[in-house]
């Protein structure tokens, strides 16, 4: 099975779940500083790669996004939106984050079936409360699209002010007070370099499918039942609650228990006949595409698959085979 691999086969019809996580901390603290700057990130990068969001949930120390449509935009985005991240927690506390912010690239899934893609929305928007952060999703206060749930027409809209790297100041320890935390938000606003607007649909990937054999009602209600139990076992268990998670410290010293480079199969599907026929289809894409590289490498015009990265000319050998 093909692990942590890009598949393109089909660029405009592709639902994409994303997820990267930092290698030490629990640096995105959800106070109203980090929440504007990592919203911002991803609405310049929205706007910039012309990427449709269905959803994203930042924890306190990774993401989710589950992304439709324009894959082969998906490495451009993600590789964005991760080296902005990277560059504003390093801002605060220069040389403490090692080599690298980030564990590995951002692992990247693709969600061929509609039963895969509500089963991730509804395992993103359960993390808060299977982490046990707080009892009620309502309540959480990170950077998320939760209100999609709420909203009438399952979408959400912000317009984010995007503040260069270089304004964010070095902190003299983790903790942000309230004072502080808005005298932030004011100096992230007026060292604005634009407003981007960030828009998801929670209900975007539906184009993506040419099965409509599903209420938007329906699947509504099961993503809220589910988050509903959720909810109940949080509350049960205990929280945190939002506003201690707002006051810890964004160097906290933490260690995730997932290992370093942990490998994430490229599809994710509760059908394991689809999963099989999707594995079978990329290893023949792969077999195409090594073929029309042999090809090039050979100076004979290649055929590509459709989806593949075409090399560009530059790349081809400048020594032509020999004849005879």
């Amino acid at each position: 099975m093909g692990r942590n691999t890009r598949d393109r086969t089909e660029p405009n019809t592709r639902v994409v779940h994303i997820t990267n996580r930092c290698w030490k901390g629990l640096p995105f603290v959800p106070n109203r500083m980090m929440r504007r700057a990592l919203n911002a990130v991803v609405a310049k990068a929205q706007v910039k790669y012309g990427i449709e969001i269905v959803c994203y949930l930042f924890m306190g120390n990774h993401y989710h996004m589950i992304l439709a449509g324009n894959a082969t935009r998906v490495s451009s985005f993600g590789n964005y939106v991760d080296g902005e991240i990277a560059k504003r927690m390093v801002r605060f506390f220069p040389g403490w984050w090692g080599p690298s912010f980030w564990q590995d690239r951002f692992h990247e899934e693709h969600l061929p079936t509609v039963a895969a893609v509500i089963n991730k929305i509804t395992y993103i928007f359960s993390n808060p409360l299977k982490a046990r952060l707080v009892s009620k999703l309502s309540t959480y206060p990170g950077a998320s699209s939760v209100k999609a749930l709420e909203s009438f027409d399952n979408c959400t809209s912000s317009l984010c002010p995007f503040t260069l790297p270089r304004f964010f100041k070095p902190l003299k320890n983790g903790y942000i007070s309230k004072r502080k935390d808005m005298e932030m938000v004011k100096e992230q606003y007026i060292n604005r370099s634009g407003n981007f607007e960030l828009k998801t649909n929670l209900f975007g990937w539906i184009r993506c499918f040419k099965e409509r054999n599903f209420s938007k009602a329906e699947i509504l209600a099961r993503i809220k039942d589910e988050i509903a139990a959720a909810e109940k076992t949080a509350e049960r268990l205990g929280v945190i609650g939002a506003e201690r998670l707002q006051q810890q410290v964004l160097n906290k010293e933490y260690r995730p228990q997932k290992k370093p480079r942990a490998k994430t199969p490229f599809v994710d599907c509760p059908d394991p006949e689809v999963r099989k026929y999707c594995i079978a289809k990329y290893r023949y894409f792969r077999a195409r595409c090594r073929e029309a590289w042999n090809q090039v490498k050979q100076g004979l015009d290649a055929v590509w698959p459709w989806g593949a990265f075409v090399p560009p000319r530059r790349w081809r050998p400048l020594i032509q085979p020999q004849a005879g």
